[in-house]
């Protein structure tokens, strides 16, 4: 859950989030990320972001 919330911040990297949730690697972060929520972690910042523009 943490994982998905860090993802919305706004200004925050993927591979920063990846390394806040304890993954060294980006790679198998969006595996873990994918296999636990259906679609990879830049797919998912795109469906929940709430942009205004």
């Amino acid at each position: 859950m943490i994982k998905c919330l860090l993802l919305l911040l706004p200004g925050s990297n993927i591979l920063e989030v990846a390394e806040q949730a304890g993954f060294a690697d980006l790679s198998y972060f969006s595996k873990a990320f994918k296999k636990s929520y259906g679609q990879a972690p830049q797919s998912y910042r795109k469906a929940h972001s709430t942009s205004s523009g």
